[in-house]
Order: structure tokens, then C-alpha cells, then sequence
């Protein structure tokens, strides 16, 4: 999304590059809506005074414990498989 914010002013038309605000909703709906409904049950997370970064250090915690979950499922199911031979 941010290359492509750099490229419009290479296309046709104003060239005016979306604004943080504009591209706030833009990245917040691309995650998963579990995630979406995490970060904005908190009060103090307010899309419409969020910046970028607040929103991507929080989906990259998710996305951290989404891994662990994944790995340890992934052991898990292995062990089960063992198991059961």
C-alpha cells in the first residue's frame, strides 16, 4: 500500500498521495476481523485518531501469537499422530 501511495503521483490525475487518516481504514480493514475486533475493543484505540504504527505494532503481536498457536498446534498434532500408529 505505501509503494503504491509513492507511485500515484506518477499517474494520471491530481497526483495528491492519500493522507495518513485516509489510509488508516485502508490497512485496518486488511486484517483478519478477530484482530479487528481486539484492537478496537480497547477504548483507547480510536480509529479515527490512530495512527499507522499504532495499528501495526498491535496486528504484529497477533500475528506473533497466531505463529505460536500454529507451531504449537502443528506439535501437537504430530504427537497425536504418534500416537495413534
Amino acid at each position: 500500500m505505501f509503494d503504491k501511495n509513492d507511485c500515484i503521483p506518477y499517474c494520471k490525475g491530481s497526483g495528491a498521495k492519500y493522507t495518513e487518516a485516509e489510509m488508516v481504514p485502508i490497512l485496518f480493514k486488511s486484517f483478519p476481523t478477530k484482530w479487528k475486533d481486539d484492537y478496537t475493543e480497547n477504548p483507547s484505540n480510536d480509529l479515527s485518531t490512530t495512527t499507522i504504527d499504532s495499528i501495526m505494532t498491535f496486528m504484529k503481536q497477533k500475528e506473533a501469537v497466531a505463529v505460536l498457536k500454529q507451531a504449537q498446534n502443528k506439535i501437537k498434532q504430530a504427537n497425536e499422530s504418534k500416537d495413534q500408529q
